[in-house]
């Protein structure tokens, strides 16, 4: 699959993106980053809510180990209005507002 990908895409890494599983009521996909080699680099594990919006992805190394979280929030129209950088431990590292 692999080598499928490379020879059609010509890029590297690719991103081998999982299904939906509900957990808890919630939508959850995991995207896996793998080299060009086919070595895993780095997951993000993204949660959304019953509309299919995107509301977290938590992103973690090779062992999923997590190493930041993006949390997005949606204006009254459902548009992606704010979107937030956390490190594990809560603390907020950038925060964006969107103007729609």
């Amino acid at each position: 699959m692999l080598k499928a990908h490379l020879s059609h895409y010509k890029e590297c890494p690719i991103e081998i993106v999982s299904s939906y599983k509900e957990i808890d009521g919630n939508k959850i996909r995991d995207i896996f980053f793998c080299n060009s080699s086919g070595q895993l680099q780095g997951i993000s594990e993204q949660h959304f809510n019953f509309q299919c919006g995107i509301t977290m992805e938590v992103r973690m190394n090779a062992e999923r180990n997590p190493y930041g979280t993006i949390e997005y929030e949606y204006d009254a129209s459902g548009e992606i209005s704010i979107i937030r950088e956390r490190t594990p431990d809560g603390k907020t590292i950038s925060e964006e507002h969107l103007d729609n």
